[in-house]
């Protein structure tokens, strides 16, 4: 079934998923410097970004102001760089681009940052896994929920 993005309810749902996104990358990032396994846990975090970045070049954003390492001003450049994007764009513009086996694909927009967005939480569970095998326990919660309800209390 293919989606439609034309109601802007849509644009803002996507925005705020990528302010969550951005939310929880941050605890992650400030979580790593306390875990033990540093050099496994970081290129975790370090997918995140560098998967936003290639997104976001697909989809033909600019990613040169995007510092390539996973660090805080990298995070939230790539942050604006997706909400401008489909804030600023047509959600149900279709995007070509190749696969790292060379496949050619073609998805909406709007498909796309939702997988983006997708992809951060499934790797931050990831992170998650890490850090219990641990037994590390100084992290909070990521889940959106939370994100919601500390929003709130702004």
């Amino acid at each position: 079934m293919e989606m439609t993005y034309a109601n802007e309810s849509i644009v803002e749902m996507l925005r705020s998923g990528f302010e969550y996104d951005l939310w929880a990358n941050m605890r992650w990032f400030n979580a790593l410097q306390l875990m033990r396994k540093q050099d496994v846990a970081s290129p975790v975090l370090q997918h995140i970004l560098t998967t936003q970045r290639i997104w976001l070049e697909r989809c033909g954003a600019a990613v040169d102001g995007i510092p390539r390492a996973a660090t805080k001003t990298a995070f939230e450049a790539a942050n604006q760089a997706w909400i401008a994007l489909i804030t600023g764009g047509d959600l149900n513009r279709l995007v070509d681009y190749n696969d790292f086996r060379g496949r050619s694909h073609k998805r909406a927009l709007g498909e796309i940052a939702w997988h983006v967005m997708n992809h951060g939480t499934f790797h931050r569970g990831h992170l998650r896994g890490l850090a219990q095998g641990e037994g590390f326990e100084e992290f909070t919660d990521t889940d959106l929920i939370y994100y919601f309800d500390e929003v709130r209390k702004r």
